[in-house]
């Protein structure tokens, strides 16, 4: 009887394992601040999916590199108004901080009461940063195109008002869907879609 309470409690515990992993990226043995980051990006991506048009292309957890600097782009759109980096920052608590400072702070008060505050770095400069790599990326394979960069608070609670802070999927839309500094060309869409996703493979 004993082993029998044993093996399905294994059972169990793998089907839980399955049903986590296939449901949120997260996985069950990842720190708590990774998986939080990881929900987040699962769930950002589902909100930008519902606000684009056919021709639309989004790609996910993308890779580039420029010279020495490398970086991982969590949302990556390419539409006939240009090419978008979206950011995604999942994070609970009050943030403090402004457009320009190289940290903010986390203050996140528990169910308890107790206070815990963290130094992250600031999204913003992580985002233009981003931008940097990935124009000059482009450049470096031929591509002269404006990139834009945000960052989407899921949480809307940015501490800054800024051009570069997304905080609704009414946010998102609007981005993506203004004309841009130049019309994309569907050709040009093609090879950029191309080239980043054969990057990944490669």
């Amino acid at each position: 009887m004993g082993y029998l309470i044993i093996i399905l409690s294994l059972v169990f515990v793998a089907l839980l394992w399955v049903i986590v992993s296939r449901d949120d990226p997260a996985s069950i043995f990842t720190r708590p601040e990774k998986q939080e980051g990881n929900r987040g990006e699962y769930i950002a991506t589902r909100i930008i999916k519902e606000v684009l048009n056919g021709e639309d292309v989004l790609l996910t957890n993308i890779e580039v590199s420029f010279e020495n600097s490398h970086t991982e782009l969590d949302d990556l759109i390419i539409n006939q108004n240009g090419i978008f980096i979206i950011e995604v920052k999942n994070l609970s608590g009050d943030l403090y901080g402004d457009e320009n400072s190289p940290k903010w702070t986390k203050y996140k008060t528990t169910s308890a009461g107790n206070t815990y505050i963290k130094e992250l770095d600031n999204p913003i400069k992580q985002v233009k940063r981003q931008i940097y790599i990935l124009a000059n990326h482009l450049r470096d394979n031929g591509f002269h195109i404006w990139v834009n960069g945000y960052v989407f608070f899921l949480k809307g609670n940015s501490p800054v008002d800024s051009e570069f802070v997304l905080k609704t999927q009414d946010d998102i839309a609007s981005v993506l869907h203004r004309p841009g500094r130049k019309h994309l060309k569907q050709e040009e869409i093609r090879q950029l879609t191309h080239l980043l996703t054969e990057e990944q493979q490669s």
